[in-house]
């Protein structure tokens, strides 16, 4: 039995180390694309960031947009509604 237990062990380390030596050109080809170089990123000005930044609340038209959006989420709900299950 135990004998049996050895063989097993040993065909599967030997089996898990032929794996580990074999060649996915997936995997390579992937590696190899990503370790092209790349383009810089675009450098762009802070001052319009940090505008959109400082502001705090809604705008008018954010809440014209909030509101037509709850009307048309209450309309789904309604039609839902009457749908029977």
């Amino acid at each position: 039995m135990a004998e049996r237990i050895a063989t097993a062990l040993a065909a599967g380390m030997l089996a898990a180390g032929l794996a580990g030596c074999a060649t996915f050109p997936e995997v390579d080809a992937a590696e190899q694309a990503r370790a092209l170089p790349t383009e810089a990123p675009r450098i762009v000005p802070v001052e319009p960031i940090l505008a959109r930044a400082a502001r705090t609340g809604a705008e008018p038209e954010d809440a014209a947009r909030l509101e037509a959006r709850a009307a048309l989420l209450r309309q789904k709900t309604a039609a839902l509604r009457t749908r029977p299950f």
